[in-house]
């Protein structure tokens, strides 16, 4: 609901929006763990691995609005600015929308802070082409989530497509492509494909099998992009199982637990 102190108005669309994201990525979650049961009747620790990833980024969503006085002033300001623009009103990216969007964060760094801090808006990177599966998953659920930050919480379909169209262009690389289309398939569509694809991905890592799709330079990026985020989180996995034995083998003593004089 509009509310002409900001302060209402900010904290109300932020939960709007950060609800709708987490609901996204954990949909996504689940339907890829569910998918790979159903498939091949047991869920491998690839998938758990990745699960976990797409769950923690649901958690830390847009933290950092609310990390400081600074930045929560800031968002607060913006938002204030924006609903006395009629910004609220404007089709999302319209050459209207575009100056009223500017003026109401102009000489607010918040907004230019969080985009250059977070990994699901292309401007964290030098390229957009250097965005991985990650980024790019929680990025399509960022523009989902932004559909329902006017409409009490339940993302507007239509607005979401519009987010869609108007962002893509951005990104000319057809590896990204195909994820944020697969991505939006899955959250408007539940069309399966991208599912499907990281659940076939995470089943060979974990099995070691070698790579059968490399005539096809799309979902051959897909399983370099996944193994590597998957050996990266396995190597920490492993470094973490060693320290926790290496603590464990030690003496009381030897971990200054010894019973105090």
């Amino acid at each position: 609901m509009r509310n002409q102190y900001g302060y209402g108005a900010f904290c109300a669309w932020e939960r709007n929006h950060i609800g709708a994201v987490r609901q996204a990525l954990y949909s996504i979650a689940d339907a890829i763990e569910q998918h790979h049961t159903k498939k091949y009747g047991e869920v491998c620790i690839s998938i758990i691995m990745f699960k976990d990833e797409l769950i923690r980024r649901a958690i830390i969503h847009d933290n950092d609005k609310f990390a400081n006085l600074d930045m929560f002033s800031g968002y607060v300001n913006s938002s204030k600015r924006w609903e006395e623009l009629g910004g609220p009103d404007l089709e999302y990216g319209t050459d209207e929308w575009k100056p009223r969007n500017d003026r109401a964060n102009r000489g607010l760094n918040s907004s230019r802070r969080h985009v250059h801090s977070n990994d699901h808006h292309r401007e964290y990177f030098k390229e957009e082409t250097e965005m991985t599966i990650f980024p790019l998953i929680e990025m399509v659920c960022d523009w989902y989530g932004v559909s329902a930050r006017y409409n009490d919480g339940s993302p507007d379909m239509a607005k979401f497509e519009e987010s869609l169209d108007t962002n893509k262009c951005n990104f000319p690389n057809h590896y990204q492509r195909f994820v944020i289309d697969k991505v939006y398939g899955f959250l408007a569509k539940r069309e399966f494909e991208i599912i499907n694809q990281i659940s076939e991905v995470c089943k060979c890592y974990d099995k070691d099998e070698s790579d059968v799709r490399k005539s096809d330079p799309v979902l051959s990026h897909l399983d370099w992009d996944v193994t590597q985020f998957l050996t990266a989180r396995k190597q920490l996995y492993n470094t973490t199982l060693e320290t926790s034995a290496m603590l464990a083998a030690r003496t009381p003593t030897q971990l200054n637990f010894s019973k105090s004089e």
